[in-house]
């Protein structure tokens, strides 16, 4: 039985895909081996409140390695939005092309001077290929927009426009081999509170939040009613799972 209050413990979801022909693809990058070695204040500030855990084996280069990967095998990274959890891995594979929302680009250099903490832009300061995914060209997708990355390679992989909890975020779908899909909403939804849980099963309990009922959902980008239809109509062919989810984490890396 799970206690009342849940223990906070830091997750970054990141998926590893392997194409048929074009290496690795790496969905969304958590944080980088300099955001251990010579984290800033922001990030400091940010690990501690977050609870990260200060073990640089976590960073998905080190998880690349550990699979007996070369990191160059990492061609592509997609990511979800650009916030300091999501990015920090991007200096960690400076040969890779990245793979961002047109708004989500553009949309960083006009952020709020109250939310630019969140954005590192030491991230990006090696000068990333980036790929620019642009909404109108987006095919249907259960009923989402997508927009298709990388269409010549197998599996398909989409970027599902999910703005608002940055300007361009986006969630990433992904079919694998048995034509089940894996839908990593970014931080489109959280099971951390009530509002934001998209799954709402029986017997789930929710931790304490500083935010309230009303903001969380908007907070997020207010797609969580969206996104419960999907759970509900195609639970059964999409697998749904927010980056800091830890009970779908748990479930998946089993």
């Amino acid at each position: 039985m799970q206690p009342p209050i849940r223990r906070l413990e830091a997750v970054a979801h990141c998926l590893l895909i392997e194409t048929d022909h074009d290496g690795l693809i790496l969905v969304d990058s958590g944080y980088g081996l300099a955001d251990y070695n010579t984290p800033g204040l922001a990030l400091r500030l940010f690990a501690t409140a977050c609870f990260v855990p200060c073990d640089p084996a976590e960073t998905a280069i080190r998880q690349v390695e550990a699979l007996g990967f070369d990191p160059s095998d990492v061609r592509d990274i997609i990511l979800t939005h650009l916030h300091l959890d999501h990015s920090g891995g991007l200096p960690d594979f400076p040969h890779a092309r990245v793979h961002v929302s047109r708004a989500e680009y553009e949309g960083v250099r006009d952020v709020p001077l109250w939310m630019r903490w969140a954005f590192a832009r030491q991230h990006w300061d090696h000068g990333p290929d980036w790929v620019l995914h642009d909404k109108d060209d987006t095919v249907d997708w259960f009923g989402f927009d997508a927009i298709p990355v990388l269409p010549q390679l197998s599996p398909p992989i989409f970027l599902i426009p999910l703005h608002g909890h940055t300007p361009g975020h986006c969630g990433v779908a992904v079919r694998r081999e048995d034509m089940r899909w894996l839908f990593h909403m970014g931080d489109a939804a959280s099971r951390l509170h009530r509002a934001t849980d998209v799954h709402q099963l029986p017997g789930q309990h929710y931790g304490l939040s500083p935010m309230p009922h009303g903001y969380a959902a908007r907070f997020l980008g207010n797609h969580i009613e969206r996104l419960r239809a999907l759970y509900r109509e195609h639970g059964h062919e999409v697998t749904l799972f927010s980056s800091h989810d830890q009970t779908s984490f748990r479930e998946l890396a089993a």
